[in-house]
């Protein structure tokens, strides 16, 4: 008995298979660039004691320092890359540090964040100084923001954004503060509340 079975044209199927993988990455990198542009207002709702998160992302862990409290917020490539400031108070300072560049997305037991390039933006008020960090990526290494230096800010106001940008730190005073939110929270920056002054 014959096998009627026509041969695979491996020739013919072979240009349209890898034209629909180009099509799906053109596609990908279409919808990440689209998705990183996009720039949110933060809630204009926020109560004056009250801490919202710096980012978009997912809480990776939070660590009590003694006397302070340090949130780490961990960014995917499909999340907002807009930074907002977390409480009202003054800008005191800007700091930007070049270093060498790790992926803050796959970093767990060693803290390799510490060398790369970030900037540090420290706002102080009634409570003390609140730290936010922004923490460039691997593959591309632009932070911007807005220079406030010595000028008043609201809570959820614009405080900048990190182009595919992997991490956001934040830190303030643990004194009188009730935590809101817990480790692998999503959160939306501007908008999710992580915690409170006792006033």
């Amino acid at each position: 008995m014959e096998d009627s079975t026509e041969p695979v044209n491996w020739y013919k199927i072979t240009p349209i298979v890898i034209l629909c993988i180009i099509s799906i990455f053109i596609f990908l990198i279409v919808l990440i660039i689209g998705l990183n542009t996009r720039n949110p207002t933060g809630s204009t709702t926020i109560k004056s004691n009250e801490i919202v998160a710096p980012s978009y992302g997912y809480i990776s862990k939070i660590c009590n320092l003694g006397d302070q409290y340090k949130i780490v917020i961990k960014l995917h490539p499909f999340d907002v890359h807009t930074q907002y400031y977390p409480m009202l108070g003054t800008v005191v300072d800007h700091q930007h540090h070049n270093s060498n560049i790790f992926n803050a997305i796959f970093v767990n037991k060693d803290d390799k964040t510490m060398y790369n390039e970030k900037t540090k933006h420290i706002i102080s008020n009634r409570f003390g100084h609140i730290i936010t960090e922004q923490i460039a990526g691997y593959l591309f290494r632009k932070i911007r923001y807005n220079n406030m230096k010595n000028q008043p800010v609201n809570a959820g106001d614009y405080l900048g954004k990190i182009d595919f940008g992997s991490q956001v730190d934040l830190t303030f005073p643990s004194k009188n503060c009730i935590l809101a939110c817990h480790q692998g929270q999503k959160v939306k920056g501007g908008h999710t509340i992580l915690g409170s002054y006792m006033t």
